[in-house]
């Protein structure tokens, strides 16, 4: 049942990136057209960073809460310019965080990790000509997110994969270097469905966000 619905979640990513390259083509013909401008470029997006993860619960075979430590971010992607206020992309983020704090009640001493992949469609909206030489943005995404429990524990230690529905809400900036290279920096909110895990036994994670900040370029590929 996990693989069944993981792969229907990612079937729904790669449906929607393609409605998005789709619109895009759309977007980008009815734009040239209305302005006698050549296509809009394309771009590839790297950005390094790191989460502030939140405390969530967890139920099942022990009740109580989970508090992970801050770890490293990455991220990176595909996208386009619909217009010259207005892109989208897919991004393929990969976070891993160092082991917490559990709470069953009392602190629980333990070692391990969690890191979570996750694969989203992005839109954004961008203020061009607020501020010189400075381009804010607003934007939103969805997708999923696989979570790896890397011999987290103590005394029990959990070795399993979850997938789970994710959304996030994204505001940044970018600052030009170049014609084809910008400098982009955001924070991203994220929430995460609730996922469950087996081996070796049942626990069920809650909902939860995350705050997430990063930094990296953008290069433009066809401008």
């Amino acid at each position: 049942m996990k693989i069944v619905k993981r792969l229907t979640i990612v079937t729904g990513v790669i449906a929607a990136s393609s409605s998005l390259s789709g619109f895009a083509s759309a977007a980008d013909d009815t734009y040239g057209a209305m302005t006698g401008t050549s296509s809009l470029p394309y771009y590839l997006e790297l950005r390094l960073g790191g989460p502030i993860p939140r405390e969530y619960d967890f139920s099942g075979a022990f009740t109580g809460s989970y508090d992970p430590d801050s770890g490293f971010f990455i991220a990176g992607g595909v996208g386009k310019y619909f217009a010259p206020n207005i892109r989208g992309d897919v991004m393929i983020s990969y976070g891993r965080g160092k082991d917490g704090v559990a709470y069953a009640p009392g602190p629980v001493p333990h070692t391990g990790s969690i890191s979570a992949t996750s694969i989203l469609a992005n839109g954004y909206y961008l203020f061009n000509d607020v501020v010189p030489g400075v381009t804010p943005f607003v934007g939103a995404g969805a997708g999923v997110t696989i979570f790896n429990y890397n011999n987290l524990g103590g005394g029990t230690f959990f070795n399993d994969s979850a997938s789970a529905a994710t959304v996030a809400a994204h505001v940044g900036f970018d600052y030009a270097l170049s014609d084809m290279v910008d400098l982009t920096g955001r924070y991203s909110l994220t929430w995460t469905d609730s996922h469950s895990i087996s081996n070796p036994v049942v626990l069920n994670a809650s909902s939860h966000t995350n705050n997430i900040f990063t930094v990296g370029l953008r290069i433009k590929l066809n401008q």
